[in-house]
């Protein structure tokens, strides 16, 4: 159930990137020619830009395609790789909640401060922090499967 969640994220990411490409492409069009331009386009980018980033993490590190460092463990041992592997995991995992719980506390006071994101169109704030919280928790849903995972092989 998970894994499909996760898999419809990235589905909506990769639209959201679809959605980008497709007003990147009409804005340069109509600047080339007809010298006008969306401008609403780059505020929606922007915003999709944030959105897929949430919505795809939590796949991408299952996948192993994230953002990692590897220096060290090209040093060590493997019973050590192991140890470091469950601390980054219990780290990722406790990091993950921390930042879910404040984003959602967050959003709360957000909300019911009535606070909004204002450039072109006036959005409400909560909104971001709940994708932030979304995308956190299913982050910490993840490393809290690799880590259950980890601990479970000798």
């Amino acid at each position: 159930m998970f894994k499909r969640i996760q898999k419809l994220c990235l589905e909506l990411a990769l639209w959201m990137l679809v959605g980008m490409s497709v007003i990147v492409f009409v804005d340069i069009i109509l600047r080339f020619f007809l010298r006008r331009s969306l401008p609403w386009g780059v505020e929606v980018c922007e915003y999709f830009i944030f959105g897929l980033t949430y919505l795809a993490a939590s796949y991408l590190l299952r996948e192993g395609k994230h953002v990692r460092i590897e220096i060290i463990e090209s040093f060590i041992k493997e019973t050590v790789k192991k140890r470091l592997e469950k601390c980054r995991e219990f780290i990722g995992l406790l990091f993950c909640i921390v930042v879910c719980i404040i984003s959602i506390e967050a959003a709360y006071y957000s909300y019911k401060m009535k606070l909004k994101v204002t450039r072109i169109y006036a959005v409400d704030k909560y909104i971001f922090l709940l994708i932030i919280a979304f995308g956190f928790g299913m982050l910490a849903l993840e490393f809290l499967r690799k880590l259950i995972i980890t601990l479970r092989q000798k």
